[in-house]
């Protein structure tokens, strides 16, 4: 479920699927599927299904890490809220949601 309030009703929302490889040489970042959410309300819930691609693999290395986050992204000013996911075969991982206000 896809949910957001706010004073106003955003112009668009989205949801955006992407995976980043992040390490000591920077950040590379990858939109895998976005999820258009048409006439927003200032305050809304929304159902969404989303099929999660077969690769790449979620992975923490030494120098490199690939990482899997849902954002929910309000138009047009790109305020987020994400999710970070955890995208291998079987696995289980715990969900938690962050706001631009965690990326300090």
């Amino acid at each position: 479920m896809a949910a957001w309030t706010g004073p106003a009703a955003p112009r668009g929302v989205e949801l955006r699927l992407t995976w980043a490889l992040q390490g000591k040489g920077g950040r590379d970042l990858r939109i895998a599927d976005t999820i258009p959410l048409p006439s927003p309300t200032a305050n809304e819930r929304r159902p969404f299904v989303l099929a999660l691609p077969a690769s790449p693999y979620s992975f923490r290395g030494t120098l490199v890490a690939l990482v899997w986050t849902l954002e929910l992204v309000a138009l047009p000013g790109e305020e987020k809220a994400r999710v970070n996911l955890v995208l291998a075969p079987g696995a289980y991982s715990r969900v938690t949601a962050r706001s631009p206000a965690d990326d300090g």
